[in-house]
């Protein structure tokens, strides 16, 4: 906490997303990948970044987009669809 008070910041870069940004990224239960929306293919679309292997999978490539991801387990998750009757969730 004294480091940040003084300015001291350390952080990693941990994927570029080249002119957009990463938004309401959460851990998955078991702690060992981040999930998230980014606007990356010109709607918001949910990603997922595996913390072991360091790498990005694109989970999905929505016609409306998808957003504020809610994993449930290892193979499923919860995400908020953009439509003309509101936000329903989609899973």
């Amino acid at each position: 906490m004294d480091s940040l008070m003084t300015g001291g910041v350390d952080y990693e870069v941990l994927y570029e997303f080249e002119g957009t940004a990463p938004l309401n990224f959460v851990y998955a239960p078991d702690g060992q990948s981040l999930y998230g929306s980014t606007y990356f293919t010109g709607v918001s679309n949910i990603v997922r970044f595996d913390l072991t292997t360091r790498r990005m999978e694109w989970l999905t490539n929505a016609e409306t987009g998808l957003f504020r991801p809610v994993p449930l387990s290892a193979d499923s998750l919860i995400a908020f669809e953009y439509s003309r009757a509101g936000l329903p969730p989609s899973s």
